[in-house]
């Protein structure tokens, strides 16, 4: 989940069908890292020579209220749908587009993204209908459309795994809160920005990736600094492009060990935030959500308690 290896990747996110047996659902929920789906398949080799380990990365994620109908005690008491759209303090909108379950596969290559991926819907087709679907890439290194470095605030890998994984004794221990989000970016209206412009607008220097002395409070830098208490809070970000001859962005994966850090940044950007600055996210002049949801990754042991494993191989 925390891996920083960029690789080709989807985003698939279900709604339940009406009736849906949970039970049933979560016993072949289990095979998403069964060798068939996170293996490489070759037609030449028999299947027992599928990678049983797999290729692929699978993280699943759960509407947090369908996990706590299981899991009662399972979930942070504060984590919810993102039921209700956001709305900025100058009439722009995060739509709510809440679904069910968020299936995040990474894979090596398009070829084996694209085995793992029908798999996988074929697999919940009898119980859930694909609202969304989207394959992103790794551009370039790490970098946005507009060639500044992404992800540059995410803290370094010693310290990702406390700030995204909820502690022993919470509820949802072990497991991840997350929030997702499809940007459509103008591409072409911030490439035409001057470097100066730019910089005003994401906050840092596009050389080196410095942050801004002074930091104009409207940068994107500026509304994603999150304080509790005179303390910054970080979350952990892994976004991912996406693009093709008529539309370009990201998709926004961002874990935290708990979702008001995350949705407070995201208050901020829309000039609505618990800091009390009623500026939005220069950035919004230059892209805007296509789509918002929240889901509770439960922990390996969690799945595991509520039926979902795979099956070893003999």
């Amino acid at each position: 989940m925390l891996s920083v290896v960029a690789r080709d990747e989807v985003h698939l996110q279900f709604a339940l069908k009406e009736g849906v047996d949970i039970r049933a659902l979560f016993q072949e929920l289990g095979k998403l890292w069964a060798a068939g789906i996170t293996g490489i398949t070759d037609p030449t080799l028999a299947p027992d020579h599928e990678l049983a380990g797999g290729t692929a990365n699978v993280v699943l994620g759960f509407r947090p209220e369908l996990w706590r109908e299981v899991c009662p005690a399972g979930v942070p008491d504060n984590l919810h749908s993102f039921s209700k759209d956001l709305v900025g303090i100058n009439g722009k909108v995060a739509p709510a587009t809440q679904q069910d379950l968020w299936v995040w596969i990474t894979q090596s290559s398009a070829a084996t993204l694209y085995d793992s991926t029908s798999k996988a819907v074929a697999l919940l087709r009898p119980f859930a209908e694909l609202v969304s679907e989207q394959v992103c890439f790794p551009y370039h290194n790490n970098v946005t459309f507009d060639g500044f470095a992404d992800g540059v605030a995410n803290p370094n890998p010693f310290r990702a795994s406390s700030v995204a994984i909820i502690p022993d004794g919470q509820p949802g221990a072990g497991g991840s809160t997350v929030l997702v989000q499809k940007w459509m970016m103008e591409v072409e209206k911030l490439k035409a920005l001057s470097v100066h412009e730019a910089e005003g607008v994401w906050g840092r220097t596009k050389a080196g990736s410095h942050e801004l002395s002074p930091l104009p409070e409207d940068s994107h830098v500026g509304r994603n600094q999150f304080r509790r208490n005179g303390e910054e809070i970080d979350i952990v970000r892994r976004n991912a492009n996406y693009g093709n001859a008529r539309e370009s962005g990201i998709m926004f994966v961002g874990f935290c060990n708990d979702i008001s850090v995350t949705m407070g940044m995201l208050e901020q950007m829309y000039g609505v935030g618990a800091d009390g600055v009623k500026k939005t996210d220069r950035l919004l002049d230059f892209s805007r959500p296509l789509s918002s949801a929240v889901y509770f990754v439960p922990s390996l042991d969690a799945l595991a308690a509520a039926g979902i494993e795979p099956e070893d191989n003999d």
